[in-house]
């Protein structure tokens, strides 16, 4: 498994169990799930060196603290296969600066190359290079022409 895998597991073992054991702080959970999602991919995003998902992140911790600031309601979310936070009763104007925000945080996804490694090619995910590492280094290719009879 990957760095990224072995994050997104602890992140969700201990998610669920605030929000097992946090039953009554529900407003505040929402907002701690929001705020783990934003610090999370700001974290990962220096840590990889691949910075074309930090608006997100940024978002979602500009959002948690509007939310604090005006008394907006949140509550922490648990499905079969999710796991996060929800603020509600939003007026339009934060609805509508929050849909500007997140167009501009897509930007940088499409403008943003995704980083290179040391070989000059985009990094594979784990199980790609998992494979490539059984494989074996490749053969450069030879600088030598082929001898002709």
């Amino acid at each position: 498994m990957s760095v990224w895998n072995w994050i997104q597991l602890v992140v969700a073992i201990i998610a669920a169990l605030v929000s097992y054991l946090g039953k009554g702080m529900n407003k505040w959970l929402g907002y701690a799930m929001i705020l783990g999602a934003g610090g999370l991919i700001i974290g990962m995003s220096i840590y990889q060196q691949d910075y074309r998902f930090l608006g997100f992140g940024i978002l979602a911790i500009i959002f948690v603290i509007v939310a604090v600031i005006f008394n907006y309601a949140s509550e922490g979310k648990a499905d079969d296969d999710t796991l996060g936070g929800q603020i509600s009763n939003l007026p339009d104007w934060v609805t509508w600066a929050g849909m500007g925000l997140f167009v501009i945080a897509i930007i940088p996804c499409f403008v943003l190359k995704a980083p290179v490694n040391e070989s000059g090619k985009v990094p594979q995910t784990g199980q790609s290079q998992q494979e490539l590492a059984k494989r074996g280094p490749t053969k450069p290719p030879s600088k030598t022409p082929p001898k002709q009879k």
